[in-house]
Parts: C-alpha cells; sequence; structure tokens
C-alpha cells in the first residue's frame, strides 16, 4: 500500500509537467458561452483568438455574439462586439490553471418589438469588463474553461419609430463556459 502511495505522489508532478500551453509565442483559439431559458431566451457566444507575447499572458480579440428574444418572440434583439481582451494565466502550468481577463470593446446592437407598436432600434454601444476563470486541460493543447464574468454597457440611440435619442447604461453577470486549442510556439528555446 505504501508503495502505490508513493507512486501516485510521485506520478501527480510528472503528469503535470509538459504542459506548456501559456508559453511565449504561443497562439491559442476558442471560445465560450452560456444559455438562458428563464422568462425569455439568451444565447451568448464568445469566439475569441489569442497570442502570448510574455509567458502567461495573452492579448487577443474576442468578437462576442448576443441572441435574445422576449415575450413569446414579440422583442427581439441581436448584438455583436469588438472587445481586445488581456489574460493573465496563474501559477505553474499543470492541468489545472486560474486566470483573470480584462477586455473593452465597442459593438451594434439591433432590436426589434412587435408589442402594441412595432418599432426597430439599432444603435452603437461600447463596453468594458473582467472575468476570473479557471480551465483544465483534457490534452496539452485543449483546455476546458469556466469563468465568472462582470460586464459594463454603455449605448446611445435613436428610435426609428419615434423621434428620441437616448442613452443607457446596464451591467451583467454571468457563467460561461468554453473551451480553448492552445498552439504551441514553433521554436525551440
Amino acid at each position: 500500500m505504501k508503495k502505490i502511495i508513493f507512486t501516485l505522489l510521485l506520478a501527480i508532478p510528472l503528469a503535470s509537467t509538459g504542459f506548456a500551453q501559456t508559453l511565449k509565442g504561443s497562439k491559442m483559439i476558442g471560445g465560450d458561452g452560456y444559455l438562458s431559458f428563464d422568462d425569455a431566451f439568451y444565447a451568448n457566444l464568445n469566439p475569441n483568438i489569442g497570442y502570448f507575447p510574455l509567458d502567461d499572458l495573452a492579448v487577443g480579440i474576442k468578437t462576442p455574439i448576443n441572441f435574445g428574444s422576449h415575450s413569446g418572440g414579440r422583442f427581439k434583439y441581436i448584438t455583436g462586439d469588438l472587445a481586445p481582451f488581456v489574460r493573465y494565466y496563474f501559477g505553474k502550468p499543470t492541468r489545472f490553471r486560474v486566470f483573470a481577463e480584462g477586455s473593452g470593446g465597442i459593438g451594434y446592437a439591433r432590436n426589434k418589438s412587435e408589442r402594441n407598436e412595432s418599432y426597430s432600434v439599432g444603435y452603437i454601444r461600447n463596453s468594458i469588463g473582467g472575468s476570473l476563470g479557471t480551465v483544465y486541460f483534457i490534452t496539452e493543447q485543449v483546455g476546458l474553461e469556466a469563468q465568472l464574468n462582470y460586464r459594463n454597457y454603455k449605448s446611445g440611440y435613436k428610435s426609428s419609430s419615434e423621434n428620441f435619442i437616448a442613452d443607457s447604461r446596464r451591467s451583467n453577470t454571468t457563467i460561461t463556459l468554453g473551451i480553448q486549442v492552445h498552439l504551441p510556439t514553433s521554436k525551440k528555446e
């Protein structure tokens, strides 16, 4: 029994070596998202691509896309953003890593209502946010992620059916699940 325990204790650090996904020069591609089915339907997808200019530090761009439908489909919206991000991975390279991410962006949104009076509104919005997440590498290059996200949005718009201009601010907190493929650097250092 002591031999088995000793072998397992020795195998854990050895099994976690060789996970060098976040080294300088590496790339990552993937994304995350969530679905919600409460009193309305929401879908959020966040594809991204990134590069590691330094060990454990990724910079890149994500393109969040949101869809929603309320009140039996009588109110619908779609949004799309372009959001640069910075992500830092904490700890030594192992199968399990913790990371923090910050991003900001600009995007376009369109709302459409078919309630008593139909209208359609298109507007530009900007956003800023942050995330705290974990990744579990199921292989040396593929990681499954879970993130807790906070995002603040500000937008201004003009209605197409009425002559008004409005400013809107909102924020949300979400939990997303995702997958990232890490492509190692081609250089041997």
